[in-house]
């Protein structure tokens, strides 16, 4: 089968940007699972929009509803992406808020997007509980199994573990969809050597295994960690210059220093190394369409000593996840 790719996507400007910067072959294999987060900026409403009228996305407010209390983000961000042609299907998280999830049944048959439940593989059985007592019909539903962080226990045990679980419990055929949603890169770069580090794809490696059993979708928190958290400031003022690239079964990641105090070094310079470190890569370029490798080629041919034009943060962000993204729809069958 033609398998979907659902990517969990952060609502921040990098994201909107790497999103944007997809062939549209590329786009018509993607349904994002969009996260509401703090302070979602404008430009990501209008950049996916603009990007995704016509196409598909789920939209999970559950950690933002945990964080305020209501579901008014929620409510405001379906408007507006509904009101720009954008088929935009709710995501009911089991074990959410009961005021976000109340706010998802209530937009049902709105739409002619399909309703979306989000479970933990251990909260399954009170999902089908509440499927019953609901009565909405499995061929209604997306529905995303979501593993989290696998990283600290991914085993051949956990394998099977999984396997097992899905197995006992779900008939991928009875549900419009089903999805493995998992992530394993790490959360900051704290633990990484300085310079060239490889990291497995633990949830690419889980699907392949899980897929070759039944069918099921795949998804993954592209190349960064699923907690939503974000970081507080004083962590984000000492943070290393370092740099993520997907390849088929790994995570690339440079790791610089820091761009201030006394063995810092400056940002522009650091990208600028990285991208030329990058662009040495065998896997390098394997994309020949990738927007991501055309920019890291420009940025890989500025002098070291450049001041300016190699991006900082955000813009490596909408790189990284770009890369990510291609590479995926490029690697499901």
């Amino acid at each position: 089968m033609p398998y979907t790719y659902f990517p969990a996507i952060r609502t921040k400007s990098g994201e909107s940007t790497a999103l944007s910067c997809l062939t549209q072959a590329e786009k018509a294999r993607i349904c994002p699972i969009l996260q509401i987060v703090e302070q979602t900026p404008e430009s990501f409403n209008n950049a996916f929009t603009s990007a995704w009228s016509g196409g598909c996305a789920i939209l999970d407010g559950s950690f933002d509803a945990s964080r305020t209390g209501n579901a008014s983000n929620f409510i405001q961000k379906f408007h507006s992406l509904t009101t720009n042609g954008v088929n935009v299907s709710p995501c009911y998280v089991m074990g959410a808020d009961p005021h976000y999830n109340s706010a998802v049944q209530n937009f049902l048959g709105k739409n002619s997007a399909p309703l979306t439940i989000k479970t933990s593989i251990n909260n399954i059985p009170s999902m089908i509980k509440f499927l019953s007592d609901t009565a909405i019909p499995k061929k209604s539903i997306i529905l995303v199994i979501d593993l989290s962080d696998i990283s600290g226990f991914y085993t051949e045990t956990f394998k099977h573990f999984v396997l097992e679980s899905i197995k006992n419990d779900i008939n991928t055929s009875e549900w419009q969809s089903v999805v493995l949603l998992a992530g394993s890169a790490p959360k900051d770069h704290s633990s990484l050597s300085l310079g060239r580090n490889i990291i497995p794809r633990q949830e690419w490696d889980l699907w392949k295994f899980i897929s070759s059993n039944f069918s099921i979708h795949y998804g993954d928190y592209l190349t960064l960690h699923p907690d939503l958290t974000p970081a507080p400031a004083i962590a984000m003022t000492s943070a290393t210059v370092s740099v993520r690239y997907t390849i088929e079964d790994y995570w690339i990641i440079y790791k610089g220093v820091r761009a201030s105090g006394p063995n810092g070094l400056p940002m522009t310079s650091q990208y600028i190394q990285h991208a030329q470190n990058l662009i040495k890569e065998q896997e390098f370029k394997i994309l020949t369409t990738s927007w991501s490798d055309n920019e890291i080629l420009r940025i890989a041919s500025m002098p070291l000593g450049s001041t300016k034009g190699a991006g900082g943060r955000t813009q490596w962000a909408g790189y990284s996840i770009n890369r990510h993204l291609s590479l995926v729809a490029a690697q499901l069958p």
